[in-house]
């Protein structure tokens, strides 16, 4: 989607508008910090690196990691792996689960 393109947004009511991001300063920067988070998994993800701690306060707003915590890297595709030993029981932080923390994250 480009940035020029609008996005469906809930206003929280029956109401459902549209925002166009070049509009509104506060969306477009919502949308920058998404698409900077987005890049920074992804290219995670390409290269197989799997941080091992990723609470909203290990991300910041401009795309970067400020503490990887416990990290690895695939050796081979496991979509499970986890480089952190106490995140093993749950696997919240696993390779496969980025894209969605990633998006917990910025929301």
């Amino acid at each position: 989607m480009s940035r020029s393109e609008s996005l469906p947004f809930s206003t929280g009511n029956e109401d459902h508008s549209v925002v166009d991001p070049t509009s509104n300063k506060y969306v477009a920067w919502m949308v920058e910090v998404a698409e900077q988070t987005a890049y920074l998994v992804a290219s995670w993800q390409g290269f197989g690196f799997t941080p091992g701690v990723l609470n909203t306060y290990n991300m910041s707003i401009l795309g970067l990691t400020i503490d990887y915590g416990p990290f690895g890297c695939l050796d081979a595709f496991d979509p499970s792996y986890t480089s952190n030993t106490t995140d093993l029981p749950g696997r919240r932080y696993c390779f496969a689960n980025q894209p969605d923390i990633g998006l917990w994250n910025v929301a």
